[in-house]
Order: structure tokens, then C-alpha cells, then sequence
């Protein structure tokens, strides 16, 4: 353990952090095949086997599930750096939380190691109500932007988002007053810049649930490869966003500046 660690990030581990959630695609002990939480036994094993659950490794058993056996995501073999991936086809694989991790909160922090596919309509990623991490719209067949929102304003991007794996961070910090500054968005350790419309209260939106891979359970499908989370109720320090992106990066193949 001691020498994975030190080859993701110098000795670093997200339990540093104590995050809220923290999901691992290429931790094979931890996807399942039933959508039955803490109690599935069944193990994924081979390539294309659906995945039920995906077990959270934070200690907090905040496990997510399909909503249904037709919206279990796939299990992808040695996809990125050698490591497995979950597959969202953008038809309708999600996974929903049973939890308010992010409801009412005033500071937040999400990372994530994704790759997009070209879906054939706006998708989104991680969104719990108006909480959402990541959401796209498409023309002429490409993803021409990508917006986060909280509880109603909206940050978003007119550049074409690269199809390459990556590592996004999103900080939320609602203790300040402007609302143009509130959320941090990074793409493998470079700021994005990022317009603002709308308002933002003092907390994020409230809900009960949050659903990955989709914006609910019924609309705006995800097409692509999820390959880690990690979720923190607080805004992540200057050093703890260098060091999860260096973590992530370093295990996934992926170049972060």
C-alpha cells in the first residue's frame, strides 16, 4: 500500500482529505454487479459485465446504485493507464446516491476523472437538484461548451470540450460575495474561465438524492468513462486541489500541470 501511495502522489491518499464520497473504478473490490448497496456479493470480473454498485471507499457506506438492472453502467478492462473504467453508453446508465452530501452546504469540492463521448443531446455528469459539476450541450455533433451550476447560477464555457481523459476539480466556496468568483473550475491543473449569469444564495441548493451520469434520472444522459471521484463538504485548501490533481493524475495517465 505504502509504495502505491507514494507512486499516485508522494505519500498522499484522498482519506487525508476525509471526504464524503470517494469512488474508484480501478478498485475491482468495490463494483458489483446487483444494484443492492452494501449487501451485493457478486463481483464484477469480466470485461462488459454490468455494474449494480459501486461501493464508496470513504467509510461513510455512501454506496451508489443503478436505479434499475437496464441503467447498470458497463465495466470496461485496462481502458486508462492500465486500469479498469466504468462506461456510460448515453442512452440511460446512471448511478444515484441516496444522500444530501452537498444539500445546504456553503462550501464544497468535487474531483473527478472522467472522459466524454460525444452524446447525442445535453448530458450531464454529477448533479444533485441545481448542485451540477459538469453539463454540456452539443451542436453539429461535438460538445461546443460546458457549464456548472449551482442553485441557479450558472458558470459556463463556449470552448469546445477535449474528448481526452481528464481531471476536473470544482470548488465551490458560497462564503463569498461575489458571485462571479464563488466557483473554481480547473482541467488538469489550469483554471478554465468560466462567464457567470444568474444568482447564487448563500448555500447550494437543497436536495435528497444526486445522480452520476446523468442530470436526473430520466434526462441528459452522460456518454463516456468515469474513472474516480472524490467529494469533500468543505473547499479544498491551494494544497489539497495540487495534491488530488497530482494523485489522480499520476494514477491515471494523465498530465496535470
Amino acid at each position: 500500500m505504502g509504495q502505491l501511495l507514494k507512486l499516485y502522489g508522494g505519500g498522499f491518499s484522498p482519506l487525508s482529505l476525509a471526504p464524503a464520497l470517494w469512488l474508484d473504478a480501478s478498485d475491482g473490490s468495490t463494483l458489483y454487479q446487483e444494484r443492492t448497496g452494501a449487501s451485493a456479493t457478486t463481483l464484477v470480473t469480466s470485461d462488459a459485465d454490468p455494474v449494480g454498485t459501486w461501493k464508496d471507499k470513504s467509510g461513510n457506506a455512501r454506496h451508489v446504485t443503478a436505479s434499475s438492472d437496464s441503467k447498470r453502467p458497463t465495466y470496461k478492462v485496462s481502458t486508462h493507464n492500465g486500469r479498469s473504467s466504468i462506461y456510460f453508453d448515453g442512452v440511460n446508465d446512471n448511478f444515484i446516491i441516496t444522500s444530501s452530501i452537498l444539500s445546504g452546504l456553503s462550501a464544497y469540492s468535487i474531483f473527478m476523472v472522467r472522459q466524454w463521448e460525444v452524446p447525442g443531446a445535453a448530458a450531464a455528469i454529477f448533479a444533485g437538484g441545481n448542485n451540477i459539476f459538469e453539463y454540456v450541450t452539443v451542436s453539429a455533433g461535438s460538445i461546443t461548451g460546458r457549464r456548472s451550476y449551482i442553485s441557479g447560477g450558472n458558470y459556463g464555457s463556449t470552448a469546445t470540450l477535449s474528448l481526452s481523459s481528464s481531471v476536473v476539480s470544482l470548488i465551490y466556496d458560497g462564503t463569498k460575495s461575489n458571485n462571479a468568483t464563488r466557483l473554481l473550475r480547473r482541467t488538469n491543473g489550469t483554471q478554465d474561465t468560466l462567464s457567470f449569469t444568474g444568482t447564487i444564495p448563500a448555500t447550494s441548493d437543497t436536495h435528497t438524492s444526486i445522480t452520476i451520469g446523468s442530470l436526473t434520472d430520466t434526462v441528459s444522459w452522460f456518454k463516456g468513462y468515469i474513472l474516480e471521484i472524490v467529494v469533500l463538504t468543505s473547499k479544498a485548501t491551494t494544497d489539497n486541489i495540487s495534491q488530488m490533481e497530482r494523485y489522480l493524475g499520476n494514477k491515471w495517465g494523465i498530465s496535470v500541470s
